[in-house]
C-alpha cells in the first residue's frame, strides 16, 4: 500500500504533528509513505521514503520560472537539500505578533491560491508514488485543498483528521479570507472518504455539522511500567507548548507550590517545564521560581519520554480564560497520551466542558482539577500523602494498557486504510 501524507510542517518527530504521524504509521508492513509539505525545514522520521516540499520562499524565488518550483528528495538524499534553520523559518503560531502573523497569512493565501506551484514537477512526484490514498489534517489551507482536489480528480481516496475546531474558528471570526476558508473546508469535507476526529466531543460536533460519520482517533501508548517509588521532593513534569493561555495556568500551579513549600518549611514538590515556546521576561518571572520551578527548554521526544517516566506526576494544563476555552474546547492534546504511557501519575488542571479535561475524568487514577479556586487546596492534599500516588499510577497504567496500546491503534488504522483501498 502506498500512502501520501500532506502536512504543513515537515514530518519531524520533534514536533507534535510529526510525532503523532510516526506514532500512527511506524512499523506498518508492506506500506510506503511519501510526503508533500509546505515549509522549508528538515524532516526527521523513520517512516517516510520520499518527500516534496513547496515553501513560500521557494515559490517567491521561482515566480518567473514556475516549472522550477518545488524540491524533491528522499530519505537518503535529504542532507544534500538546502533547508532554512528552524529559527529563521516563517511561522504562523500564536506566539508571534499579530502583525507578522497577518502578513504571513496574506502572503501565504496569495501564493498558494495562485496554484503556480501545482506544476508538472509536483504531479510527476505524485504519479511516481502511485498513492492508494492520501492522509492529511483537516485545515482550510489553499495548499492542502488544491492538492486534495487534484488527487480526487485522479480517484485517490482522501482521509482527513480533524485535530482542532478550525471550522468553528473560521465561522466565529470576521477576518480576511475567512469566507473563502469556510467554503474550502466544506469542500474538503465533501471530498473525504473517511474522517477522524481528535476527541469524542469533536466527532459529535462535526458529525452533526456535516451529516457524516466522524470517528475518534488517538495516539497509541508505548507503555512503561507504573511507578513503584516516589522521589523526594516529588517531581512534577510538564512537557508541551505554553500557547493558548497554558502559561497562566502553570503560573497558578507554580504559585500554589511555592506557598505549600513555604508553609511546610521544606520543598515537597518541584515543577520542571519542558517547552520550545519562546519565553518572555514576564512569563519567566512567573514560571521560574527558585527552589520551586524551572524552565528546562525543549528536548528531543525520546528524551521527553524518559523524563516523564522518572517524574512522579506528569501534567497537562489548559487555560481558564473564556476566549482560550473556545479555541481548544473540542481538541484533545496529544500530550495526554504521552502522559498516560509514562507510568507516572497523570494530573490535569483546566476548566470544565473541554475535551482535554472532561476525558481524563473517565481515566482511573487520573487527578483532575477543574476549578481555578481549587488548585492550591487540591495540591496540598496530594503532597500531604505522596504514597497514595503509586496506586493512582497503577490504575492509570491498567487503563492505558487496555484502551491505548500503540499496536492496537496502528492495526485498526491499517485495516481501515486497506478497506478504503479496496473500495476505490
Amino acid at each position: 500500500m502506498n500512502i501520501l501524507v500532506i502536512t504543513g510542517s515537515p514530518w519531524n518527530d520533534t514536533n507534535s504533528v510529526g510525532n503523532t504521524l510516526s506514532n500512527w504509521f511506524s512499523n506498518w508492513g508492506d506500506t510506503n509513505f511519501s510526503t508533500l509539505y509546505s515549509r522549508d525545514a528538515l524532516p526527521n522520521n523513520s517512516c517516510c521514503e520520499a518527500y516534496f516540499k513547496v515553501s513560500p520562499t521557494n515559490i517567491i524565488k521561482n515566480l518567473f520560472t514556475p516549472h522550477r518550483i518545488g524540491v524533491r528528495f528522499d530519505k537518503n538524499t535529504y542532507k544534500n537539500v538546502q533547508f532554512s534553520s528552524g529559527n529563521k523559518e516563517w511561522s504562523i503560531t500564536p506566539a508571534y505578533g499579530k502583525g507578522r502573523r497577518r502578513v504571513f497569512l496574506l502572503l501565504y493565501e496569495i501564493l498558494y491560491s495562485s496554484r503556480i506551484w501545482l506544476n508538472n514537477k509536483l504531479k510527476r512526484f505524485i504519479a511516481d508514488q502511485k498513492p492508494d490514498l492520501c492522509f492529511t489534517f483537516a485545515i482550510s489551507e489553499p495548499y492542502r485543498y488544491h492538492i486534495c482536489k487534484y488527487l480526487k480528480s485522479k480517484s485517490i481516496p482522501i482521509v482527513l483528521f480533524i485535530a482542532d475546531d478550525v471550522y468553528g474558528s473560521y465561522s466565529s471570526k470576521k477576518v480576511l479570507f475567512n469566507t473563502k476558508r469556510i467554503k474550502r473546508f466544506e469542500s474538503l469535507i465533501n471530498m473525504a472518504d473517511k474522517v477522524y476526529g481528535a476527541s469524542e466531543m469533536m466527532c459529535e460536533k462535526y458529525s452533526a455539522l456535516f451529516n457524516i460519520q466522524v470517528e475518534p482517533l488517538y495516539k497509541g501508548c508505548v507503555l512503561s511500567e507504573p511507578k513503584s517509588f516516589c522521589n523526594t521532593p516529588l517531581r512534577i513534569a510538564y512537557a508541551g507548548n505554553l500557547l493558548y493561555g497554558r502559561s497562566q495556568t502553570i503560573g497558578l500551579i507554580t504559585k500554589a507550590l511555592s506557598e505549600i513549600n513555604n508553609k511546610n518549611g521544606k520543598t515537597l514538590a518541584c515543577l520542571e517545564i519542558y517547552t520550545g515556546t519562546p519565553i518572555t521576561e514576564e512569563m519567566a518571572s512567573v514560571l521560574q521560581v527558585e527552589g520551586v520551578s524551572k524552565i528546562m527548554g525543549q528536548r528531543p521526544f525520546s528524551e521527553i519520554v524518559e523524563i516523564l517516566k522518572t517524574a512522579d506526576i506528569v501534567l497537562h494544563v489548559e487555560s481558564f480564560d473564556k476566549k482560550e476555552i473556545e479555541e481548544v474546547k473540542y481538541s484533545f492534546s496529544t500530550k495526554i497520551v504521552d502522559c498516560l504511557q509514562s507510568g507516572s501519575v497523570f494530573m490535569v488542571v483546566g476548566p470544565k466542558g473541554i475535551a482535554s479535561v472532561e476525558y481524563p475524568k473517565t481515566i482511573p487514577g487520573a487527578i483532575v482539577i477543574d476549578n481555578i479556586t481549587d488548585v492550591h487546596d487540591a495540591l496540598s492534599v496530594i503532597l500531604s500523602s505522596p504514597e497514595k500516588l503509586l496506586q493512582n499510577a497503577k490504575n492509570t497504567h491498567a487503563f492505558a494498557a487496555e484502551i491505548f496500546p500503540v499496536e492496537k491503534v496502528r492495526e485498526k488504522l491499517r485495516t481501515e486504510f486497506c478497506l478504503l483501498k479496496k473500495q476505490s
